[in-house]
């Protein structure tokens, strides 16, 4: 069995590699070619990511260069053709890094688009203000209006915003009710934002700066295995003149981004400085408050 056969690797890690080699439709000497060369688009994503999940010890790459072929297993001996490329998981790690960075732009800028979009949504709801002037006036008369928080609006859950919306179509007429009701039609970016993991975006934001600068380090790694690295060093060069000006407007579109959330936040919510490590609380208070606004309307319509 194949397991009994492999002396060197972690079985786990072996395991993984045999299932590789058996789906793997291009032979070990194509892959190796395309690490050399740095040609990651015939490599494809799923196989870096493979190749970087089994990247072998400093006790197993030792025993792989010391064993001779009839003692290693078919998954040991291709592990350890790839040894023989200069810096290979470094280099797996960064042709991955270059597969996957324009899904990364364009995750984080549509991330950054949607929350902008919110935040303006926000500003231009007259009706949501409106509401919150009446929450002020009926439910909250005990609390001034610098000293007003969002959560104020989630309080009084359906009774009071019944009251609320009463009072509005007092003054605005019935058809008022329609426009309230449409009010989670209308702040849909919003609703998006409530779902967005601050925490993870933050994250995505760094890991992308942290592997510009890895592939920056495997490019200078590169200057040292000129003969090896000729077309390589190319293809990270180039895409590094690229990189480097997406990431530079990641961070300009990151901080209009955090200035508009944290405006925005001053406005809606009080002090933004004690929102830091919930920067996108604003929006989910908003979402949860049109949920319990859509259910008094809803009753309402009953009665």
């Amino acid at each position: 069995m194949f397991n009994q056969e492999s002396r060197v690797l972690d079985p786990r890690k072996s395991q993984s590699i045999a299932f590789l080699l058996t789906t793997l439709d291009l032979t070990t000497d194509d892959v190796l070619q395309a690490l050399r060369d740095g040609h990651y688009e015939a490599l494809g994503v799923e196989l870096l990511e493979s190749l970087s999940r089994v990247a072998p010890s400093e006790e197993e790459e030792s025993k792989l260069k010391s064993y001779s072929d009839d003692k290693l297993a078919p998954s040991e001996r291709f592990l350890r053709e790839l040894l023989n490329v200069p810096f290979v998981f470094k280099r797996v790690d960064a042709l991955l890094f270059v597969a996957t960075f324009d899904s990364k732009i364009e995750h984080l800028k549509q991330s950054f688009g949607v929350i902008q979009a919110a935040c303006e949504e926000l500003r231009n709801s007259r009706m949501l203000l409106k509401l919150i002037e009446v929450v002020l006036e009926i439910g909250t008369k005990s609390v001034n209006a610098h000293g007003f928080k969002l959560e104020a609006l989630l309080d009084g859950g359906t009774t009071l915003l019944r009251s609320v919306v009463e009072n509005i179509i007092e003054s605005e007429g019935i058809k008022v009710l329609q426009v309230v009701r449409d009010l989670s039609l209308v702040l849909v970016d919003v609703k998006k934002t409530a779902e967005i993991d601050y925490g993870v975006l933050r994250s995505d934001v760094s890991k992308l700066y942290q592997g510009v600068q890895r592939v920056k380090e495997v490019l200078l790694l590169s200057d040292d295995e000129e003969q090896e690295c000729g077309e390589f060093k190319g293809t990270v060069t180039k895409f590094l003149e690229t990189a480097v000006k997406e990431a530079k407007k990641i961070e300009t579109e990151d901080g209009s981004m955090l200035f508009a959330v944290k405006e925005i936040t001053e406005i809606f919510h009080g002090d933004s400085a004690k929102e830091e490590a919930q920067l996108l609380r604003v929006f989910v208070i908003v979402r949860d408050f049109l949920s319990i606004l859509d259910k008094a309307c809803k009753e309402m319509e009953v009665n």
